[in-house]
């Protein structure tokens, strides 16, 4: 009897741990699965379920083989010759006993068998599956009437917050001008927002506004200090007009642009430069007329608004990169790199 006690007490905190005990198991079974899965994980692609390898059987399997095999009057025989003379004299009395008894065990054995699934679903159920560069399509159509949103485009630039992308210029040959707004831009004099949260956009500025630039092809875009600013670009049609100007744009309930006043040594007009911030400069790399390609760096002070140059390319006279545009251009901590781009005659 105590023995069957002990093993019905064991089970109650099995039962009351369970949590626990298939969170832990679970947690040994990813393990597992993550170290024979390290090729997968490299190709981006890790397997809805994968199969483990043999183990030892834990304890709980093992509790459940030995209950089923045992018996009723096995357990008796082990609580001692007191029970057996009281069995000897009250065969009523045992005869309940023995049914308690047989019904105790029939309930270990269940409740043991519960848990054993537990854990064997547990191993083939992982916590988690990684999905890394998943793409998703934003339907925001279906939640926005035309034109609550951006008409098709190229050429334009995006940048993003963690809350909201946003979407500046662009142009569309099928576009039909408005000859009433400024001479009728071809280009699009816009700046959206989209905000990830509400998968809506909102037009924040417009061809109405006096200040939006023209040139709004090809041209860069950067997020500084809750301000978004442009550099560069070109009109339509492409590298008539070219522009080495700056704007900044406020992007709050009111959104404003302005352009700002520079001084000092000016990069050359052009479209398709790359621009990147470090430690409050603003640096620009390459960029064409749409006949000259270059790879020139120069920096504006963000705060006395100064240019100045810093390196020009003479890849004619030295080991310097070609002349480029459209490339992309990021500070990685250390340095300040340039990836590919479009060339004189070549991608």
């Amino acid at each position: 009897m105590k023995i069957l006690k002990l093993v019905i007490i064991f089970m109650l905190n099995l039962l009351n741990n369970l949590e626990t005990f298939v969170a832990t198991f679970a947690n040994r079974s990813y393990f597992r699965r993550n170290s024979s899965m390290e090729q997968d994980e490299q190709d981006g692609e890790v397997s809805q379920q994968q199969e483990i390898a043999p183990r030892p059987g834990t304890p709980v399997e093992r509790l459940i083989e030995e209950i089923e095999g045992f018996d009723a009057m096995d357990l008796i025989n082990d609580n001692g010759s007191g029970d057996e003379e009281s069995v000897n004299e009250e065969n009523d009395e045992d005869e309940e006993r023995d049914n308690t008894r047989s019904n105790t065990v029939e309930i270990a054995a269940w409740i043991l068998k519960q848990l054993h699934d537990c854990f064997e679903q547990s191993k083939t159920q992982p916590t988690y599956t990684f999905t890394p560069h998943r793409l998703l399509k934003c339907n925001y159509k279906a939640v926005c009437e035309f034109g609550e949103y951006p008409t098709a485009r190229s050429g334009h630039r995006i940048i993003a917050s963690e809350s909201t992308l946003y979407s500046l210029g662009g142009y569309n040959p099928s576009r039909v001008p408005n000859v009433l707004s400024r001479d009728g831009c071809m280009l699009f004099q816009e700046l959206w927002a989209y905000n990830f949260a509400t998968n809506r956009w909102k037009l924040l500025l417009h061809a109405n506004n006096s200040d939006m630039p023209r040139e709004l092809a090809s041209n860069a875009l950067v997020l500084y200090n809750n301000v978004l600013i442009s550099h560069g670009g070109t009109g339509y049609p492409f590298g008539e007009t070219c522009s080495n100007d700056c704007y900044v744009y406020t992007i709050g309930e009111n959104a404003q642009v302005m352009k700002l006043g520079v001084t000092g040594d000016l990069p050359t007009a052009q479209y398709g430069p790359g621009i990147v911030i470090h430690n409050d400069y603003l640096y620009t790399i390459g960029g064409t007329t749409g006949f000259d390609y270059t790879c020139d760096v120069y920096r504006l002070n963000l705060h006395t608004k100064i240019w100045e140059n810093v390196y020009i390319c003479r890849p004619d006279m030295r080991d310097d990169p070609e002349g480029r545009y459209r490339h992309e251009v990021v500070y990685d901590g250390s340095y300040i790199c340039a990836w590919r781009g479009h060339f004189a005659y070549r991608l």
